[in-house]
């Protein structure tokens, strides 16, 4: 062998099933991570600003002491439509993935069935357009018939 020569691997193919795996982590469980993780370090962020607020030398202190509290229990309030909404959504992406498993299957027998159904329709369509198409050929034949005689005693009187 050359000592420069490396074997060469190669990457087996996916199959569909495990293209669509791994489509399915990225569209679905990648983002749904992101979103989550930004819910929860906005909110912490939020909590850590309230509970570190001090006041300013020099201003007067309006602040009770349950002020701090109550002001993390009126955001948190706030919040909670976009909690419900939050786990609304991550119920509807479990509820993806879980159906994202029977998908292809299900796709492909609906596919079968558009395709026979294509077909049918087609078959069909030309039975009833064969006597429409009859009937217009003769039409024609017939008119180009009486154009050629029409033609022929212009002719035929032309030369008497």
């Amino acid at each position: 062998m050359n000592a420069n020569s490396q074997p060469t691997q190669t990457k087996p193919a996916l199959t569909p099933e495990q293209h669509h795996r791994r489509q399915a982590a990225w569209q679905i469980w990648v983002p749904l991570g992101l979103i989550l993780a930004i819910f929860l370090t906005a909110g912490v962020l939020m909590l850590l600003f309230t509970l570190r607020y001090t006041p300013e030398a020099g201003l007067p202190d309006q602040q009770s002491p349950l002020a701090k509290s109550s002001v993390i229990f009126l955001v948190t309030g706030a919040c909670l439509g976009s909690l419900l909404q939050l786990l609304l959504l991550v119920g509807l992406v479990l509820l993806s993935g879980k159906m994202i498993k029977g998908l292809p299957g299900i796709a492909h027998r609906v596919q079968n069935a558009l395709t026979t159904t294509a077909a049918l329709a087609k078959q069909a369509g030309d039975k009833l357009a064969g006597p429409i198409v009859t009937i217009s050929s003769l039409k024609a034949a017939l008119s180009q018939l009486v154009k050629s005689l029409q033609f022929w005693k212009k002719t035929q009187a032309e030369e008497k």
